[in-house]
């Protein structure tokens, strides 16, 4: 199942970017940890890229945030893998906060749960559940 989301907003004067996508596979077996990892990405021309490690490690701990609320809303997380297939970013309007956020929601809607969480602004990105889904 494909989630994707673009940050593209404006705030405190500045704009902010971030766009990522990610598969997750069900796994067969045995039950497991839920597995993230990244595709090799590409840019525009086809060529291999690599992303900068401060916004690797924010995606990574967006997509991992987000399957622990999503498995606290009472979904099952359990024998996935999270591939991290696409971050875009723009060196100028990229922060790691952003990235995170981004990750984080393409990871709920990876699991069609996007509705659940928003995206807000405080002294950097911050993703919450919408205040009629409280996480227990």
């Amino acid at each position: 199942m494909r989630g994707e989301y673009k940050l593209l907003r404006q705030a405190g004067g500045k704009g902010a970017f971030a766009h990522v996508i990610v598969d997750r596979e069900q796994t067969l077996g045995q039950p497991t940890e839920t597995f993230i990892i990244f595709e090799k990405m590409k840019d525009d021309l086809g060529e291999t890229v690599k992303l900068p490690s401060n916004f690797a490690k924010s995606a990574q701990h967006g997509c991992a945030a987000a399957l622990k609320a999503v498995r606290l809303l009472g979904y099952n997380t359990t024998n996935q893998i999270i591939k991290i297939v696409s971050v875009r970013i723009n060196i100028v309007d990229t922060t790691a906060d952003a990235v995170e956020s981004a990750a984080f929601l393409a990871t709920a809607d990876s699991f069609n749960t996007l509705e659940k969480f928003e995206l807000n602004y405080r002294d950097g990105w911050v993703v919450n559940t919408r205040s009629n889904y409280k996480l227990p």
